[in-house]
């Protein structure tokens, strides 16, 4: 079972992934792993070749005087411009059209556009796994 979570950066995708994962017994790959060091904090060092959401993450080490508070208002920035694709990057538009070739190809897509808590996301998500695989 091959399993797609897109999203904006910092809305959760990993942790979604890590949790359903967990639940189907299978294996998660996070698509930043290629591209970034395992630092703590994450996403600190690019690799050579080239968030859940924080406050739940981090805690306090995001919150102002915070040791990643800097870093994660810099992150915030940058995650800010998903919807209006002003920056390089993942863009609602590219994910989006990434998204019609599954469509296209006849493959079951779930698509989540307003807001949900973590456990609301996971279960919908879940479901429509368990319901839809082969």
């Amino acid at each position: 079972m091959k399993i797609f979570i897109l999203g904006p950066s910092g809305a959760g995708t990993a942790t979604l992934g890590r949790k359903i994962a967990g639940e189907l017994g299978i294996l998660h790959q996070d698509s930043d792993d290629p591209f970034w060091e395992p630092t703590d904090p994450p996403f600190t060092f690019p690799r050579d070749a080239e968030s859940l959401h924080e406050k739940q993450r981090f805690a306090d080490r995001i919150a102002a005087g915070g040791d990643m508070h800097e870093a994660h208002e810099a992150f915030i920035e940058w995650a800010s411009h998903y919807e209006s694709g002003m920056l390089p990057g993942r863009t609602m538009s590219s994910q989006k059209e990434y998204i019609s070739r599954f469509r296209n190809a006849g493959k079951p897509v779930l698509e989540i556009e307003s807001p949900l808590s973590l456990p609301q996301t996971f279960d919908l998500s879940l479901e429509f796994c368990l319901t839809t695989s082969p």
